[in-house]
């Protein structure tokens, strides 16, 4: 059944990573790559966006790659994220709604608990925004219209072994792909004396990236274990292909009147900066772990094609973590009894602060986020040679709270709800059949 799950991944992932619509309505996605996405899975957002100690036979996390290596059974992942947003500024406040796809992937253990492998598709970056401003300029109405939509991409291949006992390291292979399309209106309003004017730039991203990641755990008194993660992405050069449309038209009519650039520039590489992540977690195994996570990109040496806007060095810090009654021992008799199956919960919650990339207005940009999860877990059983095993799959019920940006400095206030439904599906890959 999972073979044929794999194949089904294989036949989807062209058809998804040519999907380039926005997953965002932030005006802070304005310039640059757009708005960052987090590259975890629900559970990992629901303890704070913890996960490069990720170490579990079931699931895994590839923000680092290091965790791989603990695989024992073959996981497919999939979520997707309902979110609603409130943006706040000094003159008026505007709702936003959309749904939005987070990822999907696939864990192979090809050595149980010391080899795995990864496939998967993750929005790396997204672009969203309608902005406008009504001016007065020689007694004529005038309003600016800047309008952002599309996304980058990843798709990416890993693996992670132990190299040593307790020790393990990993890496990502990725391709990030994406178009991102950005205009600017100059609108001329109630007169046709005056053409209005409109660039476009339609900005078309591709490139090949490196990420490492490595894990130390040591297992201490009582099943105590403690986690040490860390992981690097090593830059990456983008290769830009920009097209620009420069037009005017007419305002009352809504037709165009003369297009006077439309031309196709030679390919840029933008280079994006050193990330790095160090994290730290402490637990027993399955039944409850808390853990720290800091991060930071070098984003300040970032140079956009726009040149519009500063960029300053990204940082972030994380604590989460999770508590739970599963045993290994529990059975369908457990799971259909109302009290039996509330004892089999996973309950997550965690908190963090970033400092975005962006600056505008020459302001650096905060955003603070508080989430909790539930897993509910989904049991089977397989019959090896060795007895029956129980296989334990998730469904990752996720909510956050983010609050982003301000409203002094003219500048804008967002908060937004997201509600994530995350799959964690677990099934033995290989079964050796005996015949008597």
């Amino acid at each position: 059944m999972f073979r044929t799950m794999v194949i089904g991944l294989l036949m989807i992932l062209p058809g998804l990573s040519k999907a380039q619509v926005s997953n965002t309505s932030s005006p802070y996605s304005f310039s640059g790559v757009g708005q960052l996405n987090y590259q975890g899975f629900a559970a990992q957002r629901a303890a704070g966006y913890i996960g490069r100690t990720t170490r579990d036979k079931g699931t895994f996390s590839f923000t680092n790659p290091a965790s791989y290596s603990a695989l024992e059974f073959a996981d497919m992942e999939f979520s997707a994220s309902y979110n609603s947003v409130v943006q706040s500024s000094e003159l008026q406040n505007r709702t936003y709604t959309n749904g939005t796809f987070d990822y999907i992937a696939l864990g192979l253990p090809v050595i149980e608990g010391k080899l795995g492998l990864t496939i998967g598709l993750v929005p790396y970056s997204n672009a969203g925004y309608l902005l406008s401003e009504d001016v007065v300029e020689d007694s004529n109405n005038i309003e600016y219209i800047y309008e952002g939509a599309g996304a980058i991409n990843r798709i990416y291949v890993g693996a992670g072994m132990e190299v040593l006992k307790g020790l393990s390291v990993g890496v990502n292979v990725g391709y990030d792909f994406g178009n991102i399309r950005r205009s600017k209106d100059k609108r001329y309003e109630n007169t046709s004396d005056i053409f209005s004017f409109q660039d476009i730039n339609e900005t078309k991203y591709r490139g090949v990236g490196i990420d490492g990641g490595v894990q130390y755990s040591v297992q201490g008194n009582g099943g105590l274990t403690t986690v040490f993660g860390a992981s690097a992405s090593f830059g990456r050069n983008l290769n830009a292909e920009n097209h620009q449309i420069f037009r005017t038209y007419n305002s009352l009519g809504n037709f165009i009147v003369d297009t006077l650039i439309d031309i196709t520039y030679a390919k840029q590489a933008l280079k994006i900066p050193l990330g790095y992540g160090l994290a730290l977690q402490t637990g027993k195994s399955e039944k409850w772990g808390f853990g720290f996570e800091y991060a930071a990109q070098e984003w300040s040496t970032f140079e956009d094609i726009s040149g519009i806007i500063g960029f300053n060095d990204m940082s972030s810090y994380s604590a989460g973590g999770f508590f739970q009654w599963l045993s290994p021992t529990i059975d369908r008799a457990t799971l259909g009894k109302l009290e039996g199956f509330v004892k089999t919960l996973r309950i997550s919650a965690g908190v963090r602060y970033e400092k975005g990339y962006m600056q505008f207005n020459d302001q650096e940009i905060e955003e603070f986020g508080i989430s909790f999860g539930l897993g509910i877990p989904m049991l089977k059983k397989i019959t090896l040679a060795s007895g029956k095993v129980p296989v334990v799959s998730m469904l990752n019920l996720t909510a956050e709270w983010i609050q982003r940006g301000t409203t002094d400095n003219e500048l804008i206030q967002e908060d937004l709800i997201r509600i994530s439904v995350g799959l964690n599906f677990n099934d033995k890959w290989f079964i050796k059949r005996k015949f008597q």
